[in-house]
């Protein structure tokens, strides 16, 4: 066994604990990036991003320790507490008086190889009283790579529950259309990788109206993420591209923070 083999181990090893102990102290926070429909000017919905508020480091973005948590079979651990936790917080948005809306949230290809995930979304749904149709699962194409015969078959299950389905970061990979046609997604979202470069890259703006044009021949509902500019603002409206979510309209929020954001939306 090298020893650089020896010091990674040792890292996850160390990382695994403190994310143990992190779930355990309750130390997870979920911030909110809401989804804008320019045709209404209202929130459409809503994606809940997990951060790890460490008591000594702050705010820790998930890229630092997701991967760990895949490595060592917490991603189930964490992934309940995250769906948990955004079921409930929509159910109290709705409590509050605002409208039915969605809340997306990221899935792990690891999560869907779990084959007691179904009953778990289920069993949580039923204890927030949130109506399944208020409820996003975001999926990959990468999960949808690793195992497509089981991803295809939970996709089902999920569906059977009353779910919506969403493909996510759709453009940056493989991209295969074949994905929205056979599987039952009801959503999908643009890359922020296609964004980024839409104003002055035409191989990306034909890329974002194809998938739009696709979106509207299959009934899918089409999401924009990463919209940063005006100008990204402007290409997305002229592609007759109704809803997007970015920094140009806010960077993610807290709870507290994004009921306030309803608020002003819905005057």
């Amino acid at each position: 066994m090298t020893p650089t083999y020896m010091a990674t181990e040792s890292k996850i090893l160390k990382m695994k604990t403190a994310l143990e102990q992190a779930l355990d102290n309750e130390e997870f926070v979920l911030y909110y990036q809401p989804q804008i429909n320019l045709e209404t000017a209202k929130v459409s919905g809503v994606e809940a991003l997990v951060r790890w508020n460490h008591p000594q480091l702050g705010l820790i973005s998930p890229d630092k320790f997701i991967t760990v948590a895949e490595k060592t079979d917490l991603i189930n651990r964490l992934g309940r507490w995250v769906l948990n936790r955004a079921c409930r917080e929509n159910q109290a948005w709705q409590n509050l008086g605002f409208p039915l809306m969605t809340i997306s949230i990221n899935l792990s290809p690891f999560q869907l190889q779990d084959p007691n995930f179904k009953d778990m979304v289920k069993q949580i749904l039923e204890q927030s009283e949130l109506p399944p149709t208020c409820l996003e699962l975001e999926i990959t194409e990468e999960a949808i790579l690793a195992h497509p015969e089981m991803t295809h078959q939970t996709l089902v299950n999920l569906k059977q529950l009353g779910v919506y389905l969403s493909l996510d970061d759709f453009g940056s990979g493989y991209s295969c259309l074949n994905y929205l046609s056979r599987l039952p997604f009801g959503t999908v979202k643009i890359a922020q990788s296609c964004i980024k470069n839409l104003t002055n890259d035409y191989h990306n703006i034909s890329l974002v109206s194809v998938i739009l044009a696709v979106g509207k021949t299959l009934d899918i509902r089409v999401v924009a993420e990463g919209v940063e500019t005006q100008q990204q603002l402007e290409t997305l409206k002229n592609l007759h591209c109704r809803e997007m979510q970015g920094y140009y309209f806010t960077q993610p929020l807290t709870s507290e923070e994004i009921t306030k954001f309803f608020s002003l939306y819905e005057r």
